[in-house]
């Protein structure tokens, strides 16, 4: 719940928020159901498959969507874009415009990036790994998907002095923080 108190002082507004939050305990979380996949399908260098909800919803935050779509795209030998998108409504997206993706250049097969996808059906959780050894440098495992109007939780486990770029709304260069405290990161 966010409150915005509005002062008003000598003609100038000044705006004083206040964010109280809900703590959820995390078993809580990772109790949900997740998702199952359904209607899996591969052409040239994209994935899709339909989400499922898995169970009797969590609603922790709203309601869980019940039908979610997911594509997987090969942008380039080094670069996957995922995406998980409310499969019965449009959602907002920034715009192109405002915060232009990369160019998608991969002409190859899918086994010869040098990054995969890989993923587990029931209940649906995907690795990316390192073609090269195995290494895996992102993976949902034994943490369901949330997904809700208001609310998304893709949850990892990050390695010490992991390497993040690029996550949600930021694609620029530089190196995300990964040390956190209260939700929040530490600069």
């Amino acid at each position: 719940m966010i409150h915005t108190n509005i002062a008003i002082t000598f003609g100038a507004v000044y705006f004083i928020s206040s964010v109280f939050a809900t703590w959820i305990d995390p078993s809580l979380l990772d109790a949900c159901p997740g998702y199952n996949i359904a209607n899996p399908a591969s052409q040239g260098s994209t994935f899709t498959a339909d989400l499922v909800l898995a169970g009797t919803a969590c609603n922790v935050f709203g309601s869980d969507l019940k039908s979610l779509s997911l594509a997987v795209v090969y942008e380039t030998e080094n670069r996957i874009h995922v995406k998980i998108m409310d499969a019965n409504g449009s959602r907002y997206e920034v715009p192109e415009s405002v915060l232009p993706r990369p160019n998608a250049t991969f002409g190859g097969s899918i086994s010869s990036a040098a990054i995969q996808f890989n993923y587990t059906t029931s209940p649906f959780s995907f690795t990316i790994y390192r073609t090269s050894t195995s290494e895996v440098l992102f993976t949902t495992a034994s943490h369901p998907l949330i997904f809700e109007p208001q609310y998304l939780r893709v949850k990892t486990v990050l390695p010490p002095n992991a390497n993040i770029y690029g996550l949600g709304e930021h694609s620029d260069s530089f190196r995300l923080p990964t040390l956190w405290e209260c939700g929040l990161p530490r600069w």
